[in-house]
């Protein structure tokens, strides 16, 4: 579902605007949370691949600035609640990956405008906070 149908979370009408509706990608983010969350490792596992498959699909497109800017602190707060929690070790490569990921995104975010003023395609073009 991740590889393959990352678009259909968006409507094609107005293909200028963030266009999946803010209750549908939230469910969709909090079933994923849901899922890291079981204490049931096949679903845990599941839910951490595809947390991580949806970020990177996220990052390559161009909903990064809006999806990041909603959704990245829940996520990093809870990737470190399963983290910390003894129910989750197996899945302790996986929460490190996303959150490798999720600082990496940041820090190249922060160096790219402090040497060159403008952003690559495909990292975040906009601050996460005011």
């Amino acid at each position: 579902m991740a590889s393959h149908c990352f678009r259909a979370l968006f409507d094609v009408i107005e293909p200028t605007k963030f266009l999946c509706p803010r209750q549908q990608l939230k469910l969709v983010v909090d079933s994923i949370i849901w899922a890291f969350r079981y204490t049931e490792r096949n679903v845990a596992e599941t839910g951490l691949n595809l947390l991580l498959e949806r970020l990177t699909n996220f990052q390559a497109s161009e909903f990064c600035n809006q999806f990041h800017q909603t959704y990245i602190l829940t996520t990093e707060q809870e990737v470190f609640a399963v983290l910390t929690d003894t129910f989750h070790k197996p899945g302790f490569k996986l929460h490190v990956l996303i959150l490798q990921h999720l600082f990496c995104l940041v820090s190249s975010c922060l160096q790219a405008l402090s040497t060159s003023g403008f952003l690559y395609s495909g990292a975040l073009t906009q601050p996460l906070w005011d």
